[in-house]
């Protein structure tokens, strides 16, 4: 008998998503990096002129304030890119201008 790679591929697929990627100890991490976003999104869309790069900024008043050029931006970001904008924001710590992002 043929094995078949189709129904392969789907029992490997099953057994990722089942074990791996529902685990809670990935879930955790994807409810975390879920609540970054939203958190990231909110704070520059309550005030773009200071939070927004210049480049976003002109797009963002371009399109009389579409707040979809600010999810586009966020959407964009590494996951690196987003943690140190993130820690900037949010992070109790003192942040400086030298900081790279």
């Amino acid at each position: 008998m043929k094995a078949n790679p189709r129904n392969f591929l789907d029992a490997l697929k099953s057994t990722i998503t089942k074990y791996v990627i529902k685990s809670p100890a990935v879930q955790h991490l994807e409810f975390k990096g879920q609540g970054m976003v939203v958190a990231v999104f909110e704070a520059i869309q309550s005030d773009p002129v200071r939070l927004l790069p210049s480049d976003a900024l002109a797009r963002f008043e371009r399109s009389s304030g579409d707040l979809r050029i600010i999810c586009d931006f966020v959407a964009g970001m590494t996951d690196s890119y987003l943690l140190k904008t993130y820690e900037r924001l949010f992070a109790p710590r003192m942040g400086s201008v030298f900081d790279k992002l």
